[in-house]
């Protein structure tokens, strides 16, 4: 009789331990994928985040351009010219003498 407990108290310890076993795999198999589910989200968002850092860099190298330009033409002192080109480019005027033909 004590050698049938010793038995089944085996048997308890034992399925005890699978238990905890299984267990322990679960919760490490679960913090795996979820670390594996951050690391891979926070890599999108760095992507996400240096194509508009490009972006906004290309925009600032295109002002800086205009910037350069327009602190030229000051430099130049040809105001008169550069306010001509600016009156026929972007506002469409022309000399009085002048006739404009516009393709369509």
């Amino acid at each position: 009789m004590a050698q049938k407990e010793t038995t089944r108290t085996k048997k308890k310890q034992h399925t005890g331990k699978t238990f905890r076993s299984k267990v322990l795999r679960m919760i490490f198999l679960l913090l795996v994928i979820y670390f594996s589910y951050n690391i891979v989200n926070t890599g999108i968002g760095i992507y996400r985040e240096k194509r508009i850092y490009d972006e906004i860099s290309r925009k600032i190298e295109e002002q800086l351009l205009v910037r350069d330009d327009l602190n030229r033409h000051l430099n130049n002192g040809d105001d008169a010219d550069y306010i001509e080109q600016i009156a026929r480019e972007k506002l469409g005027y022309a000399a009085p003498d002048e006739q404009v033909f516009v393709d369509s």
